[in-house]
């Protein structure tokens, strides 16, 4: 399973400015904190395409959003809850 931005796959914004990905995760899509503590067997995490190597149950019901920085800027996309059939 891969979660992708709204951003598109760019490296750098208009200006020229080097954008850098981050991943975030949330059980109550108010508090974040970086992939890798719910959202474990993930890869991509420095890129615009999180994917999700194993789904486990502990992933259900998880928020996960992207952030996009620059030097000057940081945006972030809209967020996605993760859902596991059958839970």
């Amino acid at each position: 399973m891969a979660i992708s931005d709204s951003f598109g796959p760019v490296s750098t914004n208009q200006d020229g400015d080097v954008i850098s990905w981050k991943w975030e995760e949330s059980s109550d899509n108010s508090s974040w904190q970086d992939v890798g503590t719910i959202l474990t067997h993930t890869s991509g995490q420095g890129t615009n395409t999180l994917t999700v190597d194993r789904a486990t149950v502990a992933m259900h019901a998880t928020y996960v959003r992207c952030e996009a920085q620059t030097s000057t800027q940081t945006a972030y996309s809209s967020s996605a809850q993760v859902l596991i059939e059958g839970q």
